[in-house]
């Protein structure tokens, strides 16, 4: 709570100073405009009242003594009237552009901090989930070390056990570094667009998985295509890679797990279907969040993993201009959709 209070309050500070910032810009440029505007209407009006005695006193010469009685007119004090009153109203029009302008000024700046303020959040919020995910496998292996060295008698077996134990969180922990390496590497960097085969990526995507999948066993059908799309090839690899691990993840021995690709003028689309038990519908919205994992409808399975992968998925295709998407049922299997931009030439 007081984290989010000071995060707020931060925020609300660097709007006020950029809406502070932006007021003064806006107080510069009407001063500037006001003493342009008032130099200008002075001249314009300091001329007019010239030329009208100007022609009342140059008239015929009989009309003169008509107006030999009539007082030298007060040019100036018209004048200095005349400024009064321009300057009255420049400062009325003044007054009501800035008051707009502050409140401009204020939504504006609003407006540019909420990006960082979001940014900042999730920052925040991302470097609390990780710091909770690199806690669970630690604190599970002092744990169990702790207990193994107060033991008396442990024996080979035990031992063997607790270090095999370890291994695993050891193995859990590289995987939770590897993707946090990737999502920053992937959102530092951006990705460099050229023409890839649809096909390569697959492949490539295949080779990591295989082992996987015959020690389930899941039987992987993968398309032959031609299509090509425009994206780096080893992120895009690492895309299907993951729809594939996560497909087999939660299926069962023997399901199998399609993938097929369709094109459009400007897309190709690229499903990975699974017939695994599928995707609460409460959790369908927040699969894509990082280290989201759909617990209540997933527990069967009793898969580990960070919540991760599917976040860095979505990531990439992002970077790629493209889109995934995902449908699913709970019983029913699951079916994970990327559209991409396609290539305009065909590559080989």
């Amino acid at each position: 709570m007081k984290t989010r209070l000071h995060l707020w309050l931060a925020t609300q500070s660097t709007a006020f100073r950029l809406a502070a910032s932006y007021f003064v810009i806006l107080l510069a440029i009407c001063s500037v405009f006001s003493f342009y505007l008032y130099q200008l209407s002075v001249g314009q009006l300091q001329e007019q009242l010239r030329h009208q005695y100007a022609r009342i006193y140059s008239g015929p010469i009989q009309l003169a003594p008509l107006f030999g009685s009539i007082k030298q007119p007060d040019i100036e004090g018209e004048l200095d009237d005349g400024k009064r009153q321009l300057l009255a109203n420049l400062a009325e029009f003044d007054l009501i552009v800035l008051a707009l302008g502050s409140v401009f000024s204020y939504a504006l700046a609003k407006r540019t901090v909420k990006p960082i303020e979001e940014a900042l959040a999730a920052q925040k919020r991302f470097a609390s989930d990780a710091s909770h995910e690199l806690r669970t496998p630690l604190t599970a292996m002092k744990t169990e070390i702790e207990v193994a060295l107060r033991s008396r008698s442990l024996a080979l077996p035990e031992a063997k056990s607790l270090l095999q134990s370890n291994l695993e969180e050891v193995d859990a922990l590289e995987r939770l570094t590897r993707h946090l390496l990737q999502l920053a590497r992937t959102e530092a960097n951006g990705v460099v667009m050229a023409p890839v085969s649809l096909q390569s990526v697959l492949t490539a995507a295949r080779n990591r998985v295989e082992s996987a999948a015959a020690a389930k066993p899941i039987q992987l059908e993968l398309p032959k295509t031609e299509l090509s799309v425009l994206g780096d090839k080893a992120s895009l690899v690492e895309v299907v890679t993951i729809l594939l691990d996560n497909a087999m993840k939660y299926s069962q021995p023997g399901q199998d797990v399609a993938v097929a690709a369709s094109a459009n003028q400007n897309d190709v689309s690229l499903t990975v279907t699974d017939h695994g038990i599928g995707i609460a519908e409460q959790d369908l919205p927040h699969i894509f969040e990082r280290f989201f994992r759909a617990d209540q409808s997933r527990t069967q399975t009793q898969t580990s993993g960070f919540g991760l992968g599917l976040a860095i998925a979505k990531n990439i295709v992002e970077l790629h201009q493209g889109q995934l998407s995902a449908e699913s049922e709970a019983g029913h299997g699951s079916t994970f959709t990327i559209r991409l931009p396609r290539a305009a030439e065909r590559i080989t």
